[in-house]
C-alpha cells in the first residue's frame, strides 16, 4: 500500500459512528419532546378536573342557595309567581320563580288579597268577572300555595318526587298543620256573611305576630279560631247551603252540555298552552287529593 492512500474502511467506520451519534441525539430529543407533551397533557387534565370540580361546587352552592331562598315556605307562599320578574332577556318561565305578564301560573298575594282556599266556580268555568277582587282562589297555584293549604298534605311520591315545585310535604318536618302555622305572618281568618246580597267568604287579616323561632323557620302562622257565636253559625250554615246550591246548578249545566256534545268524559285536563283556562278547573270536592297527575304537568 502506498503512502497517502487511506484505508476505505476507516471512512465507513467514521460514517457509521456519526450516524449512530445522530440517531441517539434524535431519539433523545424525541423522548424529551414526548415527555414534555405528556406532562402538558397531564397538567391540562388536572386543570380541567380542577375547573370542573370548582364548577360543580359552585353549582351545588347555587342550588343550595336557591333552595334556601326559593324553596322556603315563606317564599313559596308569599312570593312564588307573585313578585314580577325583573329579567329583561327572554327565558323559560317555568324555570323562573317569578311572575310574568300573561303567565297563567301567576297568582295574587294572600296577604294583600283576602281570598280563601276555595276554588272559584266562575274561574273554573272560564273567567271570573271579579278579577283580583274575587274572594275565592283562581287556579291550582292560588289554591295549593295558599297558607291554609300549602304542604298540609303528604306527597304520595315522598322523597322520590321529581316535581320542580311540589305543593305537598315530602318529610314529616315539611308537613304543616292546617290550623296552626309558625312564622312572621299571623292571620286570623273567619267567614263573614254579607247580608242583603251575595254570600261571600272574607278573610279578616290580623296583625303580624312577633319573631320567628329559628333562622330557617319562615312559615305563615295562623291563630286558632275561637268558637263563633250562634248567629254567625247560622250565617255560615246559610252560606254553605248557598254554595251547595251553586254546585248543584253547575252539575246540571254540565250534564246538559254533555248531552249536547254527545260524549264528554268527566275528568281534569292539563293546562292548555293557548290559555283557555281549562287546566285550572278544579272541583271543590277533589281539591284535597294530593296525587293528581295534572298538577305535575303544570309545574314542569
Amino acid at each position: 500500500m502506498s503512502k497517502g492512500v487511506t484505508n476505505p474502511s476507516f471512512y465507513e467506520f467514521a460514517e457509521q459512528q456519526f450516524i449512530s451519534s445522530f440517531n441517539l441525539a434524535q431519539a433523545h430529543a424525541e423522548a424529551e419532546a414526548e415527555a414534555q407533551a405528556q406532562a402538558q397533557a397531564q397538567a391540562q387534565a388536572q386543570a380541567q378536573a380542577h375547573s370542573q370540580a370548582q364548577a360543580q361546587a359552585l353549582a351545588r352552592y347555587n342550588n343550595a342557595l336557591d333552595e334556601a331562598i326559593y324553596g322556603s315556605d315563606e317564599f313559596r307562599m308569599y312570593a312564588y309567581k307573585i313578585k314580577r320578574c325583573t329579567r329583561m332577556r327572554s327565558h323559560d318561565w317555568t324555570e323562573c320563580p317569578y311572575a310574568h305578564r300573561g303567565e297563567k301560573a301567576q297568582r295574587r298575594d294572600p296577604r294583600k288579597f283576602p281570598y280563601t282556599a276555595i276554588a272559584c266556580p266562575a274561574f273554573r268555568n272560564g273567567k271570573c268577572q271579579k278579577g283580583d277582587a274575587c274572594e275565592f282562589a283562581h287556579g291550582v297555584f292560588e289554591y295549593w300555595l295558599h297558607p291554609v293549604k300549602y304542604r298540609t298534605r303528604a306527597c304520595n311520591a315522598g322523597m322520590f318526587c321529581q316535581r320542580k315545585v311540589c305543593f305537598f310535604a315530602h318529610t314529616p318536618d315539611q308537613l304543616r298543620s292546617d290550623s296552626k302555622f309558625s312564622g312572621p305572618f299571623a292571620h286570623k281568618g273567619r267567614m263573614v256573611m254579607k247580608r242583603g246580597g251575595d254570600h261571600q267568604l272574607m278573610m279578616m287579616m290580623g296583625s303580624p305576630s312577633g319573631g320567628v323561632e329559628g333562622s330557617t323557620s319562615m312559615q305563615a302562622q295562623y291563630a286558632e279560631p275561637s268558637p263563633p257565636p250562634p248567629h254567625q253559625l247560622e250565617g255560615v250554615s246559610t252560606l254553605l247551603k248557598s254554595l251547595r246550591a251553586l254546585k248543584m246548578r253547575e252539575d246540571e249545566e254540565r250534564e246538559l252540555n254533555n248531552k249536547k256534545n254527545k260524549k264528554k268524559s268527566i275528568k281534569y285536563e292539563d293546562e292548555d298552552e293557548d290559555g283557555d283556562g281549562d287546566g285550572d278547573g278544579v272541583e271543590m270536592a277533589d281539591m284535597d287529593l294530593p296525587h293528581l297527575d295534572w298538577i305535575t304537568e303544570l309545574v314542569k
